[in-house]
């Protein structure tokens, strides 16, 4: 968005900001159309002559001549991204390829006070223009059905001498400095067995190395609390699920379709493999009703009262929300107090369609050591 004050002759917007303190041209989402628009929406800007820019992220520019060139060296970034990369694409390049080939701005532009690649860098912007354009395949036929992670970590291990040689390897690459290789083989080792203390010590050691050598916040913060993981600084951590990591305010600024299309994602196909089942909730205070029709492994949601209804709820909006993050876990209680009533249907089918369910997850995600 962005507001034109003419008697100023200043423009507010966050279509551009320094790398400093924004994403600037390394938006990680950079999918190639949204891409071109972007800099032919800041050409438009550019139209305008403002004599002041007051970006959303970064410091205001002042004079007009300053103005100009902040906003063409930051579109010709974008334009460089995105034309370069495709460029590259047509020879056949594939993303990690794109990433070696395009490492970086041409000088002109890579030595710009507002493009440092401090919020991302140019090779995960290739990455993602490549997967925007042409999705997840890089071409080779051995990638659409790899070896499974593990299996593939196993043999790889045992075909270069076993786990000590590969630990020995990975410790002399640590020594070495050679940081990338060194993650490589440590987490070959870590795939193979995730209990393996010393393997997640190397590669905790190599990941704070390459996170002390970045100045891009992103990937410092990557490295960095992926080496505490791997050294269980997050094992105890409190953690109620995904849910958990959205406020109240913003669950009830929802509309109540896109609440209840929450429980979609939820759904384990494998205890729902022969569950066809419609719950209903009925919230008393906005005379609505949306339906659950859960449906061997696929939920849909209906905004009006389908004609079958195994099950149904009535409560108010308030204790609707006050259950979102552990429905399972509280139903009990509510059912019980009289917040929630169980209007049509039993207590044991209404047990049943929740058993079909994800119950929010007590621990992260461990990510580092998949």
């Amino acid at each position: 968005m962005s507001v034109t004050f003419p008697s100023l002759a200043a423009r507010v917007g966050d279509e551009y900001g320094p790398g400093c303190s924004s994403d600037g041209p390394w938006r990680p989402i950079a999918h190639p159309p949204w891409m071109v628009r972007w800099y032919q929406t800041i050409d438009m800007m550019r139209g305008f002559n403002a004599a002041h820019m007051v970006p959303a992220h970064g410091r205001p520019v002042s004079g007009a001549q300053y103005v100009a060139e902040v906003l063409c060296v930051y579109r010709d970034a974008i334009q460089f991204i995105h034309d370069q990369t495709i460029r590259h694409m047509n020879f056949g390049l594939s993303p990690d390829e794109l990433a070696e080939a395009i490492p970086a701005l041409p000088p002109h532009l890579a030595e710009h006070a507002w493009l440092g690649e401090y919020y991302g860098t140019v090779k995960h912007s290739v990455r993602q223009v490549y997967s925007g354009q042409l999705g997840w395949f890089d071409g080779d036929p051995a990638s659409l059905d790899p070896l499974p992670r593990a299996e593939r970590s196993q043999r790889m291990v045992k075909m270069m001498g076993g786990v000590e040689a590969v630990r020995a390897a990975a410790r002399i690459a640590l020594g070495d400095g050679d940081w990338r290789w060194a993650a490589e083989l440590a987490t070959l080792l870590v795939r193979l067995d995730t209990s393996d203390v010393e393997a997640r010590n190397i590669k905790a050691s190599v990941l704070r190395e390459l996170g002390y050598r970045t100045v891009n916040t992103n990937w410092r913060n990557w490295y960095l609390s992926a080496a505490r993981e791997l050294e269980h600084a997050y094992d105890e951590l409190p953690f109620a699920g995904s849910s958990s990591l959205a406020s109240t305010d913003v669950l009830r600024a929802q509309p109540l379709r896109n609440v209840f299309q929450r429980f979609s994602v939820n759904v384990d196909p494998e205890r729902c493999a022969d569950v066809q089942m419609t719950l209903a909730f009925r919230v008393t205070d906005r005379n609505e009703t949306h339906a659950l029709e859960l449906r061997r492994g696929v939920l849909q949601i209906h905004e009006r009262t389908p004609s079958a209804i195994d099950v149904q709820l009535a409560l108010e909006t308030s204790t609707l929300y006050g259950m979102l993050r552990d429905m399972v876990s509280q139903l009990p209680a509510c059912l019980e107090n009289g917040t929630v009533v169980l209007e049509r249907g039993t207590a044991e089918q209404l047990r049943r369609f929740f058993d079909c369910f994800d119950r929010p997850a007590r621990r992260m995600p461990a990510l580092t050591t998949r």
